[in-house]
């Protein structure tokens, strides 16, 4: 076993080079007796270390002769857990690995560029964000579409804020792809976070309670009066002008808000369930 342990540092290898630096009646004699396993075609795995993450990621990465991508990529860059399921990697079209259900192959046109990592290969972050994002927004080839989809939101949040990735690079890589799962959704939330919404919660606010307000003070700005805090009305007086020739406009009254018991005549203010008070003219 130690000789093994030698032969594989990493917990894996491909059975081609533990058969070039041994033999191939070793190689079988091993997998014979248990020592070694093969977790993908031409790939030799320890048994007691089959089952890490990483060890499972290097595995598919030399299986499938390409880089992580999607959620392992961003795994591999130490932004997340390592999630649960099959490892996603990438390669060119014009390949097909298959014959391993521990391993998610994409296929995909546009050029592989450069990588990060060393052990294994991945693909950059924010490609990786975007891709990812697609991929969760793709449920009827996704079966885990739903778990991973408020997953990846808050990744593209925390990574923009943490300063891991920048919007513009999310956006470009957006531009970039011919088939987007959730172009309009991420497109949306780059906008917010970009205007400053720092968590899952700010966006909500902004999305759900402050376009609501601001659009219901635009309908109340019509009945010349303005929101306040509850139990208070402040009332705009119009402006007038006096029957003399000279153009002076009556100054906005500067007193403190009236409360609801001096409401004027003729009008009447209700409480709003977000803790506001709003007044109208009643027609009494």
């Amino acid at each position: 076993m130690h000789e093994l342990t030698t032969l594989l540092p990493d917990g894996v290898a491909r059975r081609d080079d533990v058969t070039l630096a041994r033999s191939s009646s070793s190689v079988a004699r091993w997998l014979r007796d248990g020592d070694l396993v093969l977790p993908h075609p031409g790939v030799v795995a320890l048994p007691d270390r089959a089952v890490e993450w990483t060890v499972r990621a290097r595995a598919a990465r030399l299986w499938a002769r390409g880089p992580l991508s999607h959620l392992s990529a961003v795994a591999a860059a130490g932004l997340v857990p390592p999630p649960d399921g099959p490892i996603h990697v990438t390669v060119p079209a014009d390949r097909f690995p298959r014959g391993s259900p521990d391993v998610l192959v994409h296929r995909t046109v546009l050029p592989m560029g450069p990588t990060e990592g060393f052990a294994p290969p991945r693909l950059p972050v924010p490609r990786s964000l975007v891709e990812a994002w697609s991929w969760a927004h793709t449920s009827p080839r996704n079966p885990r579409a739903g778990r991973e989809r408020p997953l990846v939101r808050q990744l593209v949040i925390e990574s923009v804020r943490r300063r891991e990735v920048r919007v513009g690079q999310l956006r470009s890589q957006s531009v970039r792809q011919p088939v987007h799962g959730g172009r309009l959704e991420l497109r949306e939330l780059l906008d917010l976070v970009e205007g400053g919404c720092q968590s899952e919660l700010e966006v909500f606010g902004v999305v759900h309670v402050l376009r609501g307000s601001l659009a219901s003070r635009r309908r109340s700005s019509s009945t010349g009066w303005c929101c306040g805090p509850a139990g208070t009305s402040t009332w705009t007086p119009p402006t007038w002008r006096p029957r003399s020739a000279s153009n002076w406009t009556a100054p906005r009254s500067t007193a403190a808000p009236r409360t609801a018991s001096e409401t004027p005549a003729g009008t009447r203010p209700w409480p709003r369930s977000d803790g506001w008070c709003c007044g109208s003219a009643t027609g009494d």
